[in-house]
């Protein structure tokens, strides 16, 4: 059963390389990174855990590795996307009403096992091992630039596991759905003819730089 009440009908072939689906899945709540009162809280992962550990039991659930501090570096840096001076940003704390915040080192650490979480899913979607990869990590991503931490955002995961994976895979999509459109994921992929970025978002509640094509070109 579809959308509407609508009766799908699939192949016998498509039913078959459905069950033969193998989806890996990873959480990292990040405890340590928590400001008071903020919305942005290690219960979303915890919440997201629960409800999908009891609706899909058949998922497999995998451990992070425990990556260097030196390798996870590298993960980071390597293309281009964030610089080390914005890795000394987040070590910084501070707080932005209803937006991103940092508590210090503890935050920093969290963006670091945040990255050896996308490492792990990365590593196994390229040898075979899964065919998809989900990752329920916090802290987000979508919002981030370079020097630009942004509405709950440190690091942007998508971008940096993009990077990674294209390494492997000739061409990377990325579909970005949200209540907020992700101009940090935008603003990085943008011009990568490799990466097709969309967007799904409510442009009434969160105005970005991007709404239908960039300014030069509408």
């Amino acid at each position: 059963m579809g959308p509407h009440g609508v009766i799908l009908h699939t192949t016998m072939a498509e039913q078959k390389r459905a069950a033969n689906t193998r989806i890996g899945i990873i959480y990292c709540a990040n405890d340590s990174h928590s400001y008071s009162g903020h919305p942005e809280r290690p219960e979303r992962v915890n919440d997201v855990k629960k409800f999908l550990t009891a609706r899909f039991p058949e998922i497999t659930v995998f451990e992070m590795e425990k990556y260097s501090h030196r390798e996870v570096l590298e993960f980071i840096l390597r293309d281009g996307a964030y610089s080390q001076e914005h890795l000394e940003l987040i070590k910084i704390p501070f707080a932005q009403k209803n937006s991103a915040y940092s508590v210090g080192e503890n935050s920093y650490l969290a963006c670091l096992d945040v990255c050896r979480c996308l490492m792990t899913m990365c590593n196994l979607v390229e040898k075979g091992t899964i065919d998809y990869a989900i990752n329920v990590v916090r802290p987000p991503g979508h919002h981030c630039c370079n020097m630009q931490p942004a509405g709950f955002c440190l690091l942007n995961s998508a971008v940096l596991a993009t990077n990674r994976l294209l390494k492997t895979f000739r061409k990377i999509p990325i579909y970005d759905f949200d209540l907020h459109h992700g101009g940090g994921t935008q603003k990085a992929t943008y011009h990568n003819p490799d990466i097709m970025y969309v967007s799904q978002h409510n442009d009434l509640v969160w105005r970005d730089t991007f709404e239908i094509g960039e300014a030069c070109e509408t």
